[in-house]
């Protein structure tokens, strides 16, 4: 049986931090990479599951969008908000191309936690090799 320390374990929870935030970074990048901007429309919004304290619902969004070769595709997204947006809203989102029911916000909060991982990660590393 190996014989670890507390801070083998920290090194190498740290470690994994560090390697799925990288991970889930290059993710991020090649979806970025492929996507377009299209704009959308909501067809039709439900919620499933109870309303959360902090007034949050779960909910299930259907947005339609016009495909370049001209197809109609709908794809589903769900997200937790606060109310359901009015049927017919349009939005510009992120989608890939060689996956049309993928659609994504754009912004930087898919960036925002491989960040926080690997971030966390060093600190984690920092602290134990400061410890020993």
């Amino acid at each position: 049986m190996v014989n670890l320390s507390p801070l083998d374990l920290i090194m190498g929870v740290a470690a994994a931090f560090i390697l799925l935030g990288g991970a889930l970074f290059i993710k991020t990048l090649r979806f970025r990479t492929k996507a377009h901007l299209i704009d959308v429309r909501l067809v039709r919004g439900e919620e499933f599951g109870a309303l959360r304290e902090d007034g949050l619902m779960a909910v299930r969004l259907s947005y339609e969008y016009t495909a370049p070769d001209g197809r109609v595709i709908q794809a589903d997204r769900t997200s937790l908000r606060r109310r359901i947006p009015p049927v017919g809203a349009r939005r510009t989102m992120l989608v890939d191309r060689e996956k049309p029911q993928c659609l994504q916000r754009p912004g930087v909060s898919e960036y925002l936690v491989p960040i926080v991982l690997a971030l966390t990660g060093v600190v984690m590393l920092f602290m134990t090799v400061y410890l020993q």
